[in-house]
């Protein structure tokens, strides 16, 4: 448990490389978003010194009430929901307790709440869809938490055309955009070299464009 370098060896020698690739970034004007599994207890201070807005990092290895204590209401939380224990072993009610506990103890107008989850190998079907279902997650959250939502980069962004791509975006904007609370697109996992280049085109033009 904890980091595999300590405190002062991450002062040392990672955080200046941080705050001088981030300064830039921040100068510019960017909002600078770092993603970090595992237990941060240790490092998140030395993270959020470097220059970050938005800062991932799960639910139950770091603890809800130690996260609302150190990030809410100071920062961005972009919350990496439990795949190891509850979405896995649990029932569909357990992750509607999970997810509800989470964004009363952490949403925020004040730094604000994302939710972002990774669905492996193994989760039930019912409980993926207890945790991605768009019609029950803005009833109940719409207006509290800025969601993330992720363009289909396995099929549309790679096999799909231009007017495919502008069709997912339309879905995802018209499905999760709130006045209150908020929307940010993402690509998932990133983009890969199976993407054709007039789709990238698209995405970015289109986005902007909304």
């Amino acid at each position: 448990k904890g980091p595999m370098l300590s405190p002062d060896q991450f002062e040392k020698y990672i955080l200046p490389s941080y705050r001088r690739l981030i300064k830039p970034a921040r100068d510019s004007g960017a909002l600078i978003h770092m993603h970090s599994d595992g237990d941060l207890h240790q490092l998140l201070d030395g993270i959020l010194s470097g220059g970050v807005d938005i800062i991932n990092l799960q639910d139950l290895v770091n603890g809800i009430d130690w996260i609302k204590e150190k990030v809410a209401g100071k920062h961005c939380i972009e919350l990496d929901i439990d795949r190891q224990s509850v979405t896995v072993n649990g029932t569909p009610k357990d992750i509607d307790r999970l997810i509800r506990s989470e964004v009363e103890a952490l949403g925020s107008k004040q730094g604000g709440l994302c939710m972002i989850y990774g669905l492996y190998p193994g989760t039930p079907i019912e409980n993926a869809a207890a945790v991605m279902d768009a019609a029950e997650i803005n009833e109940k959250f719409g207006g509290k938490i800025c969601i993330l939502a992720g363009i289909d980069v396995q099929h549309t962004m790679a096999f799909g055309d231009e007017q495919e791509v502008k069709d997912e975006l339309h879905r995802l904007t018209s499905a999760f955009d709130r006045p209150e609370g908020g929307l940010m697109l993402t690509f998932g996992n990133g983009n890969t070299p199976d993407w054709r280049y007039d789709n990238l085109k698209t995405l970015l033009e289109e986005s902007f464009a909304l």
